[in-house]
């Protein structure tokens, strides 16, 4: 249907030339022109036909694909006609360029120019940082890796490492720590991040946080260094020359670790690095790549330190004075064995392999039919595998806290979620009957006792939070004293010959 355009006058002349005189006018036809307009208005026509409107749209990379109000139109270069007004325009490439979008308004009978530059992200950046930096050529490399820092898309967390690494060969050692620090912020646990930012901080002339990193790297290749380092005696001169003679690496952990409390901060230096550099070769370990295969490396225990329970395990604590109750919801919440142990405190143990993953399902639908069925409080306390600490506490069926040292695994910290996983001090402390931390407060558990554990153990404050908030296992050694619960196994199979203990 063709629009009507507006009505004129004329002299009524037809094809011989003839002027005829123009009829009264009748209200008959002027009626059904009204009708049709009202028609063409309901219809959405437009009663006027608009000029056409065009895009023109070009690309700096080539032939993007165009995509106009959602449906694809062709490849840049290409002139479009579209009808005037708004419209949502996006052109894409490939996954190494961001892809860009906009409303663009049209006006009727114009023409609107885009000349598109799309930028690159910072994964393809990245990739061609990665491989600059393996083919030696250190400028091009960090040039691309500050450019990756920059761009859109999901950043890496090796690229401050990378950086660090360039700012080693250059000598600028305080870029370097920067760098390494930031990276370590993400990555606390790479035993790599920890040593050069130890590395870095050697060459600055600062020993003490040099011990501080080379401490953390050895905790990370080697876990059972920290139960060795937590239970050291007095750093006597005949205890350190016993330990000069001994020999082995758990000595020198120890010996170096006395030089430390000593104040020896050169000799706890040389000696903490040694150990990583010595592990390191022993154990294949690259410390020259963010993230090392082939940890964590195994270090014997002397006999003396193999109570410590430095393995992973998990325990659920619940609320109760009735084992056989327990033991009775248990079975009837889930088809999977379990050993149940004695009264502590109000508390009674209950272990088993369902808890070995405590962030899975078939954990967390466990502990809330458990609590569910007997209506009371459940606690899991857990150190998994992969050295994180985890608490669940629920009551009557319902999740009221939970805290996960590192909630993100190895990979870019999200810090929503590892806040959402933080743990709440003034819930958990109504399930407290231990013992304060500190002697000089009250005689009863305070939420400043709580947020001395849970908020200096975050990831990021690695580097400044107290020593003993370092180890997973001090970190449940502390929990288990402030709950009043009672000492967490090392790991399921030591269950079968714990005193106090039976399968269910």
């Amino acid at each position: 249907m063709r629009a009507l355009g507006p009505l004129s006058q004329h002299s009524g002349e037809d094809s011989r030339g003839k002027d005829w005189p123009l009829p009264e006018r009748s209200p008959e036809p002027v009626k059904g022109l009204s009708i049709l307009l009202v028609m063409l208005a309901l219809t959405g026509l437009p009663a006027v036909a608009q000029a056409p409107a065009t895009v023109q749209v070009t690309c700096a990379q080539g032939a993007a694909l165009i995509v106009v109000d959602h449906v694809m139109v062709g490849h840049a270069p290409a002139t479009l006609t579209v009808a005037a007004g708004p419209h949502q325009i996006r052109i894409a490439l490939n996954e190494s360029y961001e892809p860009w979008e906009q409303t663009v308004e049209v006006p009727a009978g114009g023409t609107v120019v885009l000349d598109i530059d799309l930028a690159r992200t910072s994964p393809s950046l990245f990739k061609e940082a990665l491989a600059a930096y393996q083919k030696g050529d250190a400028f091009q490399a960090e040039a691309l890796f500050e450019a990756a820092l920059k761009a859109p898309g999901k950043k890496s967390g090796d690229i401050p490492f990378y950086l660090g690494l360039l700012d080693e060969r250059r000598k600028d050692y305080g870029a370097a720590e920067q760098h390494y620090l930031q990276f370590v912020s993400t990555f606390a646990s790479s035993p790599s991040g920890q040593y050069r930012l130890g590395l870095a901080r050697q060459m600055m002339g600062q020993d003490p946080l040099a011990v501080t990193a080379y401490k953390s790297a050895l905790t990370s290749m080697a876990p059972l260094a920290t139960a060795i380092m937590q239970a050291s005696g007095q750093p006597t001169s005949e205890r350190i020359a016993q330990l000069q003679g001994a020999g082995g690496d758990p000595a020198a952990i120890e010996l170096a670790y006395l030089h430390e409390l000593k104040g020896s901060m050169v000799a706890a230096r040389e000696g903490f690095r040694g150990l990583v550099e010595r592990l390191a070769a022993s154990g294949k370990v690259d410390l020259s790549s963010p993230h090392p295969a082939g940890l964590p490396v195994a270090l014997p225990l002397p006999e003396a330190m193999r109570p410590i329970p430095a393995t992973p395990g998990a325990v659920v604590f619940v609320s109760s004075s009735d084992a056989a109750a327990v033991a009775d919801a248990w079975t009837k919440a889930v088809r999977t064995s379990a050993m149940v142990g004695g009264v502590s405190n109000g508390w009674i143990g209950l272990a088993s392999r369902v808890f070995e993953h405590p962030d899975s399902e078939a954990a967390q639908g466990a502990l809330k039919s458990l609590s569910g069925r007997l209506g009371t409080d459940v606690v899991l306390l857990s150190i998994t595998g992969d050295g994180r600490s985890w608490y669940f506490y629920w009551q009557g069926g319902r999740l009221q806290d939970r805290y996960c040292s590192n909630p993100g695994r190895m990979g870019e910290v999200d810090y929503k979620t590892l806040r959402s996983w933080s743990g709440r001090p003034d819930v958990i402390v109504r399930i407290c009957r231990g013992t304060p931390l500190s002697r000089r407060g009250p005689g009863y558990v305070t939420i400043t006792d709580l947020n001395a554990i849970l908020y200096f153990y975050y990831p990021e404050m690695r580097l400044t939070r107290p020593a003993a908030y370092r180890s997973p296992v001090a970190f449940m050694k502390l929990m288990v004293q402030l709950i009043g619960v009672s000492s967490l196994p090392q790991q399921f199979s030591a269950f079968a010959a714990a005193p106090g203990w039976r399968k269910i």
